[in-house]
């Protein structure tokens, strides 16, 4: 059974800019007073993993924090390892990776 899957997300920090990927599918990221917002809306087969990643684009040694919301048929989601909202840092290469792994 597909399950209806909403997925928002800002990034907020010092950055230059955010790529993100629904599923290997490039998912549009939009820049608004400093905040890059991103939303996929689609069907994922129930006990399927939902993979979301980010890279954030910016000068080593620049903190950023990602916060996200997930929903499946109205039930909220999250990747239990990486709850929202995200801290990281970018260490290296002026971008940093982060992977979300959400079960549906």
């Amino acid at each position: 059974m597909k399950r209806k899957v909403i997925f928002k997300s800002t990034v907020k920090g010092d950055i230059i800019d955010v790529e993100a990927f629904a599923n290997n599918h490039t998912v549009n990221v939009n820049l608004n007073k400093g905040e890059y917002s991103s939303e996929f809306l689609g069907k994922i087969s129930e006990g399927r993993t939902f993979n979301v990643q980010f890279r954030i684009h910016g000068l080593n040694g620049t903190s950023y924090s990602i916060a996200y919301f997930c929903a499946a048929d109205n039930e909220k989601k999250s990747d239990p390892d990486k709850p929202s909202p995200i801290e990281g840092t970018i260490a290296s290469g002026n971008y940093q990776s982060e992977e979300l792994n959400i079960k549906i």
